[in-house]
């Protein structure tokens, strides 16, 4: 169990942290959020940046010694000795609900965009991705994906430099170019394609500072 889900507390800091990292970067956030920001404007990069900048040091502040000093494989038998088993249930409940979704999302996401540069069907990419994943995690566990991850950040990174240079050339290597180009263009919701974040209280208006809050 401690190697299946710790990978027996062995793997290297980086690589770790590679990982967590990458566990958070999925196909939606390379093409989904940037498909939104080029469709919108830049409310959905701006606003979670700015959270995360605020949330990442209270919790390596304030939660990770604790977590150290419990020496538990997951949140959930914490939840069980500190509060109740119900909440344990719940909360587990929630994140199988939660991931289904995400994950779900994320694997069609990726799947399509496999089928756009591929001859291969989307369904088709699809089961290949499942099967892929599914089988090198139970062969490996955490070791294995820690790895995997690890692969995949270096892959995205290169992705975002690669697209990046090619955006800079095809604007003669001038930034503030992009900048005015997209800051004279105005979404459906009224804001220039610049608009970093918006404090409107209203349900209806996307990416609110409140919404991402």
């Amino acid at each position: 169990m401690k190697e299946y889900f710790l990978a027996s507390g062995t793997m290297p800091w980086w690589a770790v942290s590679l990982s967590m990292a990458a566990t958070m970067l999925s196909p939606i956030s390379f093409l989904g959020i940037s498909g939104w920001i080029y469709a919108k404007d830049a409310r959905y990069f701006f606003g979670p940046a700015l959270l995360l900048l605020i949330s990442l040091p209270l919790a390596a502040c304030l939660w990770v010694p604790i977590w150290s000093r419990l020496q538990t494989a997951s949140i959930y038998p914490y939840l069980e000795r500190r509060y109740h088993p119900g909440l344990r249930t719940f909360a587990a409940a929630l994140f199988m609900i939660q991931m289904t979704f995400w994950v779900g999302n994320g694997l069609v996401t990726a799947s399509e965009a496999f089928a756009d540069v591929t001859p291969l069907g989307a369904r088709t990419c699809l089961i290949g991705i499942i099967l892929l994943g599914t089988l090198y995690t139970m062969l490996g566990g955490s070791r294995a994906v820690i790895w995997t991850d690890v692969a995949q950040t270096i892959v995205f990174v290169f992705a975002f430099i690669v697209v990046g240079g090619m955006l800079l050339k095809y604007f003669d290597w001038q930034p503030m170019r992009i900048h005015q180009i997209a800051s004279a263009v105005t979404s459906d919701e009224g804001y220039p394609k610049t608009q970093l974040f918006s404090t409107e209280f209203r349900l209806s208006v996307e990416a609110t500072i409140w919404a991402l809050l």
